[in-house]
């Protein structure tokens, strides 16, 4: 990677800078903030030139990654990304485009499994990307859909000009996986496409889509990147509820856009609405299902994990069914109370798989145009 030609003076500031990390020799860096200042005095509003202002901090930050030294990389880009906040603090009606270290600052802390400032840091890029075409008249409604912030964030496997493709792809191939055993199992026939085109890409569902994402990455993160071992406790239960309970607000939201009664806004009141959902749930047995979970959650969870929930006028619920009632018993138990259930750490692949499903079935069902289609 060569760098970008910035003129004599920041190009030798550059250098040195190259030099001292690569090298070992001295950099003096105020007199880089200072030249640095100087590029963004003579540059105002120019932001391609800002973008190859902040190019020229890849190679090292490359370097840094290739080692697993994510510090420094973040180290890298704070500095970079507080050299241009310095020189807008003094200049009120001047912007610099920070696009670029946001982005890349992002990506390292995500890859080193810092994921909530990661994704802050990865969306306050989505915003400066936001400003940037919008300053430029680029044409709405889809502003921000060409950056690599906004590849990352709704997880674009397709789009190649960004840096953390792998890290998307990797993601990525959980969502398939668990598609394609959503589809094995006779729930519906969501494919990834599908869910790219009517959920992911829905700007309506904006909010939801990028809810959804962080949480993807923490479910990653539980189910992969941590000792199964260290879990079996009290603060892994709640930590455990709390991501799944994430899944079952994000669900309750799409419904609540699809009632067509919006003073309804329970998830059981969406049940009992959306007739495209093609379930077979109705107040009284809300009720009872409701009743069920406030006097023994732990048993009434088991029950529907493993096919033994009954209501009294239905002898068996197909599996999407109980994959809605589990959904539910989340979304109220992660509302109201705040309780150790050994049950949730002890099963939790099998309940954020199925609280997954309910999740493909309600963007297949309000989204995708499906037929209704019989539980298994």
């Amino acid at each position: 990677m060569q760098m970008e030609d910035l003129g004599i003076s920041m190009n030798t500031q550059f250098l040195k800078m190259h030099e001292s990390f690569f090298h070992g020799c001295g950099l003096d860096i105020d007199l880089f903030r200072k030249e640095a200042l100087r590029f963004f005095d003579t540059n105002i509003n120019n932001y391609g030139l800002h973008d190859s202002f902040f190019q020229n901090f890849t190679i090292i930050w490359q370097s840094f990654m290739i080692q697993g030294r994510y510090r420094d990389g973040e180290y890298i880009w704070n500095m970079a990304a507080d050299i241009a906040n310095e020189w807008e603090s003094k200049h009120q009606n001047g912007r610099i485009h920070k696009g670029t270290p946001y982005y890349f600052w992002g990506g390292t802390c995500i890859a080193s499994g810092d994921l909530e400032r990661g994704f802050l840091l990865v969306h306050q890029a989505l915003e400066e990307d936001r400003k940037t075409l919008e300053e430029n008249k680029q044409p709405p409604p889809n502003l921000d859909s060409r950056t690599p912030a906004y590849a990352f964030v709704t997880l674009d496997y397709e789009k190649q000009d960004q840096f953390f493709l792998p890290i998307v792809k990797e993601i990525v191939e959980i969502l398939e996986h668990k598609l394609i055993e959503y589809r094995e199992s006779n729930r519906g026939a969501l494919e990834l496409s599908d869910l790219k085109l009517n959920f992911l890409e829905n700007h309506d569902l904006r909010e939801e889509v990028f809810y959804c994402i962080f949480n993807i990455f923490r479910l990653r993160n539980l189910l992969g990147n941590i000792d199964q071992r260290l879990t079996q406790n009290a603060f892994s239960s709640l930590l455990h509820a709390n991501v799944i309970f994430a899944f079952c607000l994000i669900i309750d939201n799409i419904l609540k856009q699809n009632n067509p009664n919006q003073r309804k806004w329970k998830l059981r009141d969406h049940y009992i609405d959306l007739p495209i959902l093609s379930v077979n749930f109705d107040p009284d047995k809300m009720d009872a299902l409701n009743n069920d979970f406030k006097r023994d959650f732990s048993t009434t969870l088991c029950n529907l994990l493993n096919s033994h929930y009954r209501f009294q006028v239905q002898p068996t619920l197909t599996s999407i069914e109980e994959d809605l009632a589990i959904t539910y018993g989340f979304r109220n138990f992660g509302a109201h109370r705040m309780e150790v259930q050994p049950v949730i750490y002890n099963n939790f692949t099998e309940i954020a798989t199925r609280v997954l499903y309910t999740l493909f079935y309600s963007i297949e069902k309000l989204y995708a145009g499906s037929q209704p289609i019989s539980g298994a």
